[in-house]
């Protein structure tokens, strides 16, 4: 598979990913369409940056409609793979495995 990455980082991070989940339902179709242009098979999403408090949730939701957005166009086999890098309060937090800080995001 090819995946396209979604990555953020830092303090600049930090507003990207404001930016991204105040405009998620349309970032995730543009990205959707981003992916078929370059024949990219889904998504690696990287946010390497603490999100603005209160927005763990709009961050699930956000993978959710990535992952429903780049199936619809690129096709059932679409993939929206989240790098383990924030904790259930949405700062950057490593856990190296699947564990209860982290999980929400994976089961988007």
């Amino acid at each position: 598979a090819c995946l396209g990455v979604i990555c953020t980082e830092h303090t600049l991070g930090q507003a990207d990913n404001a930016l991204l989940l105040k405009h998620a339902p349309l970032a995730a179709e543009k990205l959707a369409q981003i992916a078929v242009f370059y024949n990219f098979d889904g998504w690696l999403v990287n946010l390497e940056s603490d999100l603005p408090g209160g927005t763990v949730g709009q961050c699930v939701e956000f993978l959710k409609v990535l992952t429903d957005c780049t199936k619809r166009y690129v096709g059932q086999h679409a993939q929206v793979i989240y790098y383990d890098s924030l904790d259930e309060n949405g700062k950057v937090s490593y856990a190296n495995a699947l564990a209860t800080c982290n999980k929400p995001y994976f089961e988007a």
